[in-house]
């Protein structure tokens, strides 16, 4: 925004308090008003190399978010929401498939166990209950398993979408911050209407 001159020496020292990279780096969805107003009196040169330096890339994120998940790349990219949201459910499940999948393994070693008796038919009804109720755990904890892979797909999925749409939400807000806004220019045609005269003028407001 274009900054009255009283008011110059007011940002002049509120930029020798806090330099513009410091307000840029605290936040920049906070402090655009003050980056703005600062950046105002700037040149043009010093504005670009700004954007350059603190623009954010894609790449990154996106192959931390793919390989690795847990919001690692919303971090990276300064979206503290998004990696806490992102790393809240890859936690919850992978901690569901590790708990159901060690269920389902424990079910698989106690059957292993128990084979021998149940070949021998030594077990009776005692055993082939036990073995029916393995299986039931083994079937649900594979439900499970296939339900926490599946939420851990889609939540990396997820946080490839949600952390390009803050990288490009944030290079729009740094770019709109550093460039000062331009004075808007309106012209009017007014018609002159006198006794001895008629014509038109043109009223430019800025």
């Amino acid at each position: 925004p274009e900054i009255p001159s009283a008011d110059i020496d007011k940002v002049q020292k509120a930029s020798v308090e806090t330099p513009i990279e410091e307000l840029i780096k605290g936040g920049l969805f906070k402090n655009k008003m003050l980056i703005s107003q600062q950046a105002a009196l700037l040149p043009e040169a010093q504005r670009l190399m700004l954007q350059e330096r603190y623009s954010l890339g894609y790449v990154k994120p996106i192959l931390f978010n793919s390989l690795l998940g847990f919001g690692i790349g919303n971090f990276i990219n300064k979206d503290r929401v998004g990696g806490i949201t992102h790393a809240v459910i890859d936690s919850l499940a992978v901690g569901t498939i590790v708990i159901a999948g060690s269920v389902y393994m424990g079910g698989v070693l106690t059957e292993i166990l128990l084979l021998p008796i149940f070949v021998a038919g030594q077990g009776g009804k005692e055993t082939e209950a036990l073995f029916s109720s393995i299986e039931q755990t083994m079937k649900i904890s594979e439900i499970i398993v296939q339900v926490g892979l599946g939420v851990f797909l889609v939540n990396k999925l997820a946080s490839i979408i949600s952390v390009s749409v803050h990288t490009a939400k944030y290079n729009k807000t740094l770019k709109e911050a550093l460039t000062p806004a331009r004075p808007a220019v309106s012209v009017r045609a007014l018609p002159i209407i006198a006794p001895n005269a008629l014509g038109l003028a043109l009223s430019i407001n800025y």
